[in-house]
């Protein structure tokens, strides 16, 4: 008995070297392969390399890249050199998973950083990062900055260790994020004006695709108290909030994708409460559905020259070059008509649709609900004044769907005194309800350039003359 467990402890021993030298000769492999899955998302000007490896048998020593050629000037150096220690598998990790290669880089956070960027920092700080590659070809990270506080002219920002983790798919970066703090602090002139308690912003990523330029998935911020100062001066009190926001962008298809926006906020004390005139509760949800996809790819092809011609501006009118001056100007007026194209190919007839649900809680409550969809025609012109009068001309027909309010007037006086008007005028002339409770009821469609109240439609220029007259 003996003798086999013996016999199977050699086999098992000789069969774990075989594969740590199998892994060892793969090594140098396995870090280009995450180096280029980086490479992927980083922008253009951005480019992380291999400049070194010394490889052993169970582990080695990587000198990591990063050349930065941004136009616009940022806190880190134009060039970094790091140092990452590489341990070869296989070991297992978090619930027994077997892992193939370890990168870990331990370096002090102000060589990184311009002389300028450095100097605002008190004290010492450090980076740290440990990022394994399973056997299933998924990326494991995490990225800690430890806790650091930076002066500025009249203030400084104090935090707890930075966190980020993460798990991704080497080859589609398929995966989820997590960014968090324990406290994050901004104070001016001494005294604390913005602090945020448990910060977390949670990600979750679709397959990434660079020809698309957009990164598809869900973005969740949510901290336990949010304190802001109510105003400049320094009795002004801090208002506690608990937040919640939320974004998504989602593929649809092949041809369109969908947008999200989501955000609550609640008072999280009595005091803030009151300062808001009895405000407890704001949330909104806004939607945009079928967006297309190729409009999104315009979009982000106008940025790109948007900040690319920019940047060239910047630089002939430093240089004093009269001749790149004056091309940089003309390439600037050429992206003027560029909104065309966005919006021919953004926003499709028929499908493209926007959904609000706003609603306000406490003492006074407010709601308001839109569902409405695009129904406007392409533009045929490519000259944007041209463009321009189309786009005028077809305003009464440019979307169809339903709308609803009901609010408070005490909170309507507060929030839109202007409106209150308009709601009283509304009223009036039968268009909308005010019951004894004192909220306003209004409620209609838009149909065919018409406005349908109770009914009754209305032209959009006629149910302004109402209100007005």
């Amino acid at each position: 008995m003996g003798k086999k467990i013996l016999l199977g402890l050699v086999v098992a021993g000789a069969l774990y070297l075989g594969i740590q030298g199998w892994i060892s000769s793969r090594g140098e492999r396995y870090v280009t392969e995450i180096l280029d899955a980086y490479n992927r998302v980083v922008s253009p000007q951005e480019h992380w390399s291999l400049k070194e490896y010394k490889g052993g048998f169970r582990g080695g020593r990587a000198l990591l890249v990063l050349e930065m050629n941004n136009s616009e000037p940022g806190p880190f150096l134009h060039r970094l050199e790091l140092e990452s220690r590489v341990d070869y598998g296989p070991f297992f990790w978090r619930q027994l998973r077997p892992g193939l290669v370890r990168l870990e880089v331990d370096t002090p956070l102000k060589p990184l950083l311009q002389p300028e960027a450095a100097r605002r920092i008190v004290g010492s700080a450090s980076v740290e990062y440990r990022g394994i590659l399973d056997w299933g070809y998924t990326m494991h990270e995490t990225l800690k900055l430890s806790p650091m506080k930076i002066r500025e002219e009249n203030a400084t920002v104090e935090s707890e260790a930075v966190v980020y983790e993460s798990d991704y798919r080497l080859s589609t970066l398929q995966g989820r994020g997590l960014l968090r703090s324990d406290r994050l602090i901004y104070r001016l002139d001494g005294r604390e004006d913005l602090g945020l308690d448990r910060p977390r912003l949670a990600m979750r990523f679709e397959p990434w695709k660079r020809e698309e330029g957009w990164i598809f998935g869900d973005w969740e911020f949510r901290a336990d108290e949010l304190r802001l100062r109510s105003g400049a001066e320094s009795s002004a009190p801090l208002l506690h909030f608990r937040p919640e926001v939320v974004l998504g962008l989602h593929r649809k298809g092949k041809e369109y994708a969908n947008a999200r926006l989501a955000l609550e906020i609640q008072s999280r004390d009595e005091a803030t409460r009151k300062y808001l005139g009895g405000i407890s509760q704001l949330s909104l949800n806004l939607e945009l559905r079928s967006l297309g996809r190729k409009g999104l790819e315009v979009l982000r092809r106008w940025k790109e020259e948007a900040q690319k011609t920019q940047r060239e501006l910047s630089a002939a009118s430093a240089s004093g070059d009269d001749i790149a001056l004056q091309k940089a100007i003309l390439a600037f007026d050429a992206l003027e008509g560029r909104w065309i194209e966005v919006y021919n190919t953004l926003l499709v007839p028929g499908r493209t649709r926007l959904l609000l649900k706003e609603h306000i809680g406490g003492d006074h409550r407010g709601d308001l609900r839109l569902d409405l969809t695009f129904t406007g025609k392409k533009i045929r012109s490519d000259n944007p004044i041209s463009a321009t009068v189309d786009l005028l001309g077809q305003l009464e027909r440019i979307v169809e769907g339903s709308f609803a309010l009901e609010i408070d007037k005490e909170l309507a006086k507060r929030l839109y005194p202007h409106g209150v008007f308009v709601l009283d005028a509304m009223t009036d002339k039968g268009l909308a309800s005010l019951d004894r409770q004192g909220v306003y009821h209004l409620k209609g469609e838009i149909r065919g350039g018409k406005i349908i109240i109770n009914g009754t439609r209305y032209a959009p220029h006629e149910l302004v003359m109402m209100i007005l007259i």
